[in-house]
């Protein structure tokens, strides 16, 4: 009879370096899988219409969605006035949506096309800035392809009120029907020819008394045109009554923001000859570049468009001590880009009289 080998205490504590071993393992295995989990989100953006075909006028909904970690910043564009072809008829900025540790920005613009055959919604660009970074990227968006038919009203069945429709297939395209004639009365003619004599007759009577006025011999004064005012004055002046209406006071902050942007739009044409007025603000500040002005003033010009087209275009209401900002901004815009003219220094009384009493060697008093 054989007997089993007892466990002693010595092996047990021959077999504790093996299980550290694995506990160290196990817990380098955990610490990797919560890095993994605690990393921030891959940054992506993709564009979609709610719709693929669609009929001339039609209202498209077109979403543009940004996927960050929640401390990164989007930028998005100002909203322009076309879209490619598209007309741009409305534009939303959601609040963004927490989604699995990250954070989903959302841009919504309500499109139109009148055209027909496929349409292309052109990519979206947005500024994307990534929390520790300084400097900023540029998402852009993959195109979306729309087919826009035209709009056919045939009715599956004639109206049974309707009797050009009777015995007619459904769906047929009935012709056009004949012009009617209006009969003539001439009574009627009779009393326009007279009415028409007779203001003629009263326009050539007025016509010969005005010739028949007594002519006065004395010319009158001639009336002095009212000197130009330099834009950026104009601009000042009508900057401080913006400043000190009571628009926001009324709660009428796009009226504030309208207002602002026109007498900027204003001042541009004035002091650089560009036809604001008429122009997007993405053409407004194309055409600056073209005049040379200093990057610094340019992205000025850039930042306060931007910033007036999201109030009105995009239904943003700025709060607080922001809306009170946008005039000083606007003047800090005209004193950077203002043109200042030099004095013309005029001689001093009596110059021309001492210099001529040199000339003819007289004593000049002291």
């Amino acid at each position: 009879m054989m007997l089993k080998p007892t466990r002693t205490p010595n092996a047990a504590l021959h077999r504790l370096p093996r299980l550290a071993a694995s506990v160290a393992v196990m817990a380098a295995l955990c610490g990797s899988l919560l890095a993994a989990l605690q990393r921030e989100p891959a940054v992506s953006i993709e564009a979609a219409a709610d719709r693929l075909t669609a009929t001339v006028g039609d209202r498209i909904a077109f979403t543009v969605r940004v996927r960050h970690a929640p401390d990164d910043q989007v930028q998005w564009p100002s909203p322009e006035e076309k879209l490619g072809p598209f007309h741009v008829l409305g534009f939303e900025l959601p609040d963004p949506q927490p989604d699995q540790g990250a954070v989903v920005s959302t841009a919504v613009y309500s499109l139109a096309a009148f055209e027909l055959g496929e349409l292309e919604i052109p990519e979206v660009q947005v500024n994307f800035l990534q929390s520790g970074q300084s400097e900023s990227r540029v998402l852009q968006s993959e195109p979306v392809k729309i087919q826009l038919e035209s709009v056919v009203e045939a009715s599956q069945q004639p109206a049974e009120s309707d009797p050009a429709g009777a015995g007619q297939p459904a769906g047929e395209i009935r012709d056009i029907r004949g012009v009617r004639g209006i009969p003539l009365d001439w009574r009627i003619v009779a009393a326009w020819v007279a009415a028409g004599l007779a203001a003629a007759g009263l326009a050539f009577w007025l016509y010969r008394r005005w010739r028949r006025r007594p002519k006065s011999d004395a010319a009158p004064e001639a009336v002095l045109a009212a000197p130009i005012r330099p834009p950026h004055e104009v601009a000042y002046e009508a900057l401080e009554q913006l400043e000190s209406s009571p628009l926001l006071e009324q709660g009428r902050i796009k009226e504030y923001y309208i207002r602002v942007s026109e007498i900027i739009r204003e001042y541009v044409e004035g002091r650089f000859g560009i036809e604001a007025m008429e122009m997007t603000s993405r053409e407004v500040v194309g055409h600056l570049r073209k005049k040379r002005i200093e990057q610094r003033e340019l992205e000025s010009f850039e930042d306060f468009f931007s910033r007036s087209d999201l109030v009105k275009f995009a239904k943003v209401r700025p709060r607080g001590q922001s809306n009170r900002m946008i005039v000083p901004a606007a003047r800090s815009i005209v004193d950077a880009t203002k043109k200042v003219e030099q004095p013309e220094i005029a001689a001093a009384p009596g110059a021309a009289a001492l210099e001529a009493e040199r000339r003819d060697g007289a004593t000049v008093p002291s």
